[in-house]
């Protein structure tokens, strides 16, 4: 296996690249399988034909596949600025909209499903 951050060779089992430091299996700079530098909205390598990553089908694809909390802009969970990352708004509109659109319940059931999943 390679880094997906740096590209380098990993023993499959690694949780820490020894010439980066990052998770081997986090990142979007390389692929996995032959360690090929890959551009972040490919979806299969050019080189091995490997998948790089879920693509993002718009919304929150799969079970909010797609969708995590961001910390940046983050107030209280980081819901906001991660549905603000992923539609390429200011999390502003978003929280304007939880809060003037009776939709808080909507913000609920993303933060109780995205609870354990860490903010990036």
């Amino acid at each position: 296996m390679f880094c997906k951050n740096c590209g380098s060779e990993v023993n499959d089992a690694a949780v820490a690249c020894l010439k980066c430091g990052a998770d081997p299996k986090k990142g979007n700079s390389y692929c996995a399988a032959c360690g090929v530098e890959v551009n972040e909205n490919q979806v299969v390598c050019l080189k091995c034909g490997s998948k790089i990553s879920t693509a993002s089908t718009g919304g929150f694809g799969n079970s909010f596949g797609g969708f995590k909390r961001c910390a940046e802009g983050k107030l209280i969970a980081g819901v906001c600025s991660g549905i603000g990352k992923m539609w390429n708004v200011t999390p502003w509109l978003i929280r304007a909209a939880f809060i003037f659109l009776p939709v808080w319940p909507v913000w609920l059931v993303i933060y109780v499903v995205l609870a354990g999943k860490p903010i990036e």
